[in-house]
């Protein structure tokens, strides 16, 4: 009898157990959970706030830091360089159900750094507040070449332990493109030299600037004169591939502007280029919002006394003598 039982009790589960594979595999994949990990989290760029075409971002690499519904960090998954034109999967496991905050940077490494590594992360369990992810400067506090693009996501979501779940993730751009054009200077083979100061290398996992005990840095690029094809007029072109500009009046954000005359060691022009920008847009009457403009074309257009002219994305002013330092 005891033999009969024993067969039959084992019977029973492998048709258990044959039940709940078929309807695993035949009805309903939300049951299983996925090998690689019971959360699947997509990124994507967000192509509304997208600089220039998704295809011309770079990204090599990205870090997800997940924190836990007391905002501390539970655990972290690496991916590696993808497609911004398609979405970008990355698999890890939450063992506990609950409602978690998933961040994601873009492009760590050489150029971009976190001021703690992940094991002090798991050691420490930090929150977003507390951990910076930076631009690293270098010795001469100079940038003579276009950063690598950082990108920025977060969501929150509530995750289920025992089920496969789905976190989707928009990426952001902390870059902004700054093209500048000067005309009407006279024809010359002289070397100028464009700069823009600033102080914003720093950001916290909730994205805000960080400037508490740091300094500042300069973008710096040099150009000559080249002769326009249609109008045969010399003008000089540059542009500054550069991290978040944001409104003064809610930063005090003030990144100086400067061109000179390297050759001849003369000053041409400086001013705040936040300050720049806002004057162009307010001669348009049209609105600035820096979380949705991304790209900005300057023109400087110097006449015979030496007097300028702006125009920012097709907006003009003309400087007053007091605007410009």
């Amino acid at each position: 009898m005891k033999k009969k039982y024993y067969i039959i009790f084992n019977t029973t589960l492998f048709a258990i157990a044959a039940l709940c594979l078929t309807s695993c595999v035949k009805d309903d994949l939300s049951d299983c959970v996925d090998s690689r990990g019971n959360v699947r989290l997509t990124v994507k760029l967000d192509a509304k706030a997208m600089t220039v075409g998704l295809e011309d971002y770079q990204i090599d690499s990205t870090h997800v830091y997940v924190f836990d519904d007391n905002n501390e960090f539970v655990t972290f998954a690496a991916g590696g360089v993808y497609d911004p034109t398609q979405e970008y999967e990355l698999f890890f496991t939450l063992e506990q159900s609950g409602d978690y905050n998933f961040i994601v940077w873009t492009n760590p490494g050489q150029t971009y750094q976190t001021n703690y590594t992940v094991e002090q992360c798991y050691r420490h369990r930090f929150t977003p507040g507390q951990l910076q992810y930076y631009m690293s400067v270098p010795e001469d506090k100079l940038i003579a070449q276009d950063i690598d693009d950082m990108l920025y996501g977060a969501t929150k979501q509530e995750i289920i332990s025992h089920i496969n779940n789905t976190v989707v993730v928009e990426l952001n751009p902390n870059n902004y493109r700054v093209n500048v054009k000067v005309k009407g200077l006279p024809a010359t083979d002289n070397d100028f030299e464009f700069t823009i100061t600033d102080n914003n290398s720093h950001y916290n996992f909730e994205n805000t600037i960080t400037r508490e005990n740091i300094g500042d840095f300069t973008y710096i690029r040099h150009a000559s004169q080249q002769e326009d094809e249609e109008s045969g007029e010399s003008e000089l072109n540059v542009s500054f591939e550069m991290l978040r500009l944001l409104n003064e009046e809610e930063d005090s954000h003030t990144p100086r502007f400067a061109l000179a005359n390297a050759t001849l060691n003369n000053p041409l022009y400086s001013d705040n280029l936040i300050a720049m920008i806002r004057r162009a847009y307010g001669q348009s009457g049209q609105a600035l919002d820096f979380e949705k403009t991304h790209a900005f074309d300057i023109v400087l257009i110097f006449d015979t006394n030496m007097g300028v002219t702006v125009s920012i994305n097709g907006w003009e002013y003309s400087p007053q003598p007091g605007e410009l330092g």
